[in-house]
């Protein structure tokens, strides 16, 4: 698949990209990343972006929806940078606005949903920045929720 690089492969099997993600726990390749990508594409109920920067791919987004919750439909949004040299830049907080907004374009969600491990810190502030408030904290995991209301 076209769209899988060795960039992409590389960040994944960077152990200080991954460190707070279940990738962490796998070997990444060419053909693992075209399977996972091509899988994810015949899932109706997932939007998955590939995010690059002049060119260059950095990161990914996905919105995976979610039709029925306790508290009416919701989307859950996960998101990773992968390029270091783009940590701290704000990248995240674009992607995540943008991941968010797409999610609301359906008039029936009500609420979106990330996580991130306790200690990401970097990937709190991201969430807290787009409007996200802490929902819940379980093992070594933080859940975040926002509601359209909320949305910034």
């Amino acid at each position: 698949m076209s769209d899988v690089s060795e960039t992409w492969v590389r960040w994944l099997n960077d152990p200080k990209v991954t460190q707070y993600s279940k990738q962490r726990l796998k070997t990444h390749t060419l053909d693992s990343q075209s399977a996972f990508l091509s899988q994810r594409l015949l899932d109706e109920s997932r939007v998955v972006y590939l995010a690059f920067l002049y060119g260059t791919h950095i990161g990914t987004g996905e919105i995976l929806y979610i039709r029925n919750s306790d508290e009416g439909a919701c989307a859950e949004v996960s998101y990773m940078i992968g390029e270091r040299c783009c940590w701290g830049k704000g990248i995240g907080r674009q992607l995540v606005n943008l991941l968010c907004k797409e999610a609301f374009k359906n008039k029936n969600i009500r609420k979106v949903q990330a996580g991130a491990h306790r200690e990401n810190i970097g990937s709190h502030k991201v969430l807290l920045s787009n409007g996200f408030k802490i929902s819940k904290e379980r093992n070594s995991d933080t859940y975040f929720i926002l509601d359209r209301e909320d949305f910034i």
